[in-house]
């Protein structure tokens, strides 16, 4: 079987979200119907790559495919994950801090516990096994929320971890993961609201929380995209969001390894 590489794309979004119709034809599609084993098999990882043991917790508007139709998201198409409705990455952005849909209520992830340094709730999760027959894989993905950019540095720190455990890898994280969705040039900087921003304190934050994160996240903000004030019909509903980082890691071939990718809100249930 093929290993996983490049060519497949993820976007993860951090909010809860309003459930809107595509609005503009060059607007962001997003596709809620599918279950999250297709989602996986047929847009996340593609044709001829084998997968067991899938599980997904959380609700089904938690997981979809996406197009981004020309709109301001940048990667082209792929799996979206949400801490909410994933419909709330369809724009205009035209409400400051939009959200909709219970999520996982009240569900944390312990992992994600511990990248945010704050309580999760609404843990969208998808967990699965696979054996490459190369020796790395690599995922696209972006990060987004509407916690930004007031919320910066806030007791909010919406995160999202991938995890991967294995033959050769000791970390953590549970069953000795490691967490790939990390800032670039960095060893361990989780992408989280609270280390890629625009890099200043949120009306609603306090710098301290930014710091126990990352003590220099106010360094990263190359990593951000603030589309808080962006007037365009086109554009997604989310104030902010990363560009395009890539999650990677080298692994034994043949041999059997556990991804878990994870996406919750932080110390409340909204945005």
């Amino acid at each position: 079987m093929p290993y996983l590489r490049s060519r497949m794309h993820l976007a993860w979004i951090g909010i809860a979200a309003v459930c809107f119709p595509t609005l503009s034809i060059a607007q962001i599609i997003v596709d809620e119907s599918l279950s999250a084993q297709e989602v996986v098999q047929s847009i996340l990882l593609g044709e001829g790559v084998e997968i067991f043991n899938l599980t997904f917790s959380g609700d089904l508007d938690q997981i979809g495919s996406f197009d981004n139709n020309n709109s301001n998201i940048i990667i082209e198409n792929g799996m979206v994950m949400a801490s909410g409705s994933c419909s709330n990455v369809i724009g205009p952005n035209d409400i400051g801090s939009s959200t909709t849909g219970g999520g996982n209520f009240g569900v944390n992830d312990i992992d994600l516990d511990l990248l945010s340094t704050f309580a999760t709730n609404d843990a969208a999760v998808l967990e699965f096994d696979f054996i490459p027959s190369g020796d790395s894989l690599s995922f696209n993905y972006s990060f987004g929320s509407d916690e930004y950019n007031e919320y910066v540095c806030g007791s909010v720190n919406d995160a999202f971890g991938f995890f991967l455990s294995g033959p050769g890898i000791n970390g953590v994280y549970s069953d000795g993961a490691i967490n790939l969705a990390v800032i670039p040039e960095t060893d361990d900087t989780p992408v989280t609201i609270n280390s890629v921003n625009n890099g200043n304190v949120g009306a609603s934050g306090t710098a301290g929380n930014c710091a126990q994160v990352d003590p220099n996240w106010m360094n990263n903000t190359d990593y951000y995209i603030d589309n808080a004030t962006n007037s365009d019909p086109n554009a997604t509903q989310l104030d902010g969001f990363t560009v395009s980082l890539v999650a990677a890691a080298a692994v034994q071939c043949g041999q059997t390894y556990h991804i878990k990718i994870a996406i919750a809100d932080a110390g409340d249930t909204a945005f």
